[in-house]
């Protein structure tokens, strides 16, 4: 609940600890689905052997997961893609799974954080050709996001200390 003392309005202080108890809470619940993670990415990793290589496992990977072409996978392509490979994992293993592969957190996977999460020391040296053309919007948004939260958490401090 956002309004505390249920006066009808919401103060300032009362929005900034309902959106710093949101992200509180959104970290935890991250953190407690880590072990699922992990176990899901050792057997994710396992498919590595039928290949030649890793990068030509992540390409195969892409290729099944991503069945749209856009060259990254979506939340729910990753759900499916698991499932076409025979890994079942419930909703939170799969957002704590994809909050762990998409490092720069605009909301899909790329071939290079696909790779980086399967390689074991998770190294940012992926440099292959690309195997899809990608899209740039998604990341702009989340970007836009990202700065107005920026915002309203400047504004809350402000008239916090007010």
């Amino acid at each position: 609940m956002v309004d505390v003392d249920r006066d009808g309005e919401i103060t300032q202080e009362e929005l900034y600890n309902a959106v710093m108890s949101k992200e509180k809470n959104m970290s935890v619940k991250i953190q407690q689905s880590k072990v699922n993670v992990d176990h899901v990415l050792n057997i994710i990793k396992k498919g590595v052997e039928r290949f030649s290589s890793l990068d030509a496992y992540v390409k195969d990977l892409m290729r099944k997961f991503d069945v749209q072409g856009k060259g990254y996978i979506t939340f729910d392509e990753l759900g499916e893609g698991l499932k076409s490979i025979n890994i079942k994992i419930s909703e939170k293993e799969k957002l704590a799974l994809m909050n762990d592969i998409d490092d720069d957190r605009n909301g899909v996977i790329t071939a290079e954080e696909l790779y980086n999460a399967l390689s074991s020391s998770k190294t940012k040296d992926y440099n292959p050709s690309p195997v899809r053309g990608g899209n740039q919007s998604t990341m702009q948004n989340r970007e836009g996001v990202e700065q107005i939260l920026a915002k309203i958490r400047k504004a809350v401090a402000h008239y916090k200390s007010v």
